[in-house]
């Protein structure tokens, strides 16, 4: 298929795209009250994209850009994070805002992995290892008098 220039560059910017996936950490969702005062907002290049949770395809124009990411609670902005990104023609690039914890958000084009709660099942498996090992050692002492 023929194009022009200008329509094949229009096409190219069309075709290209951010995937901006926005989780909130574990111990949020049981929390409605913070569900629903809490709504991140995601702004390209200074002008707002979107805004919620959830994964959102954002399409842009090939090149650099400069994404914002923020949560707004009650009026005020927490968790603030950016990235420059440089999107390819026609291509699709995934960008991931988490926070690991209450203060420290991160956003970046590489997977990140949900780790809330793992100091917590690591304390819980360790006092359960320790409860084992003092039951194996009053049997022991039971049946060795």
């Amino acid at each position: 298929m023929n194009m022009s220039p200008d329509a094949a560059d229009a096409w190219s910017s069309a075709a290209s795209m951010l995937e901006v996936s926005v989780a909130a950490p574990r111990l949020w969702y049981s929390n409605q009250r913070v569900m629903v005062n809490a709504v991140p907002e995601i702004s390209v290049d200074g002008r707002i994209a979107a805004r919620g949770w959830g994964r959102w395809q954002l399409p842009v124009p090939p090149g650099p850009h400069r994404i914002d990411v923020c949560i707004l609670w009650a009026g005020h902005v927490k968790y603030p994070c950016s990235l420059d990104v440089v999107v390819e023609p026609g291509r699709q690039l995934p960008v991931w805002y988490r926070l690991r914890s209450m203060r420290s958000p991160l956003l970046t084009t590489t997977p990140v992995r949900d780790s809330s709660g793992c100091a917590f099942r690591l304390v819980v498996m360790l006092l359960g290892l320790v409860a084992l090992m003092l039951f194996a050692l009053l049997i022991f002492a039971a049946l060795h008098p």
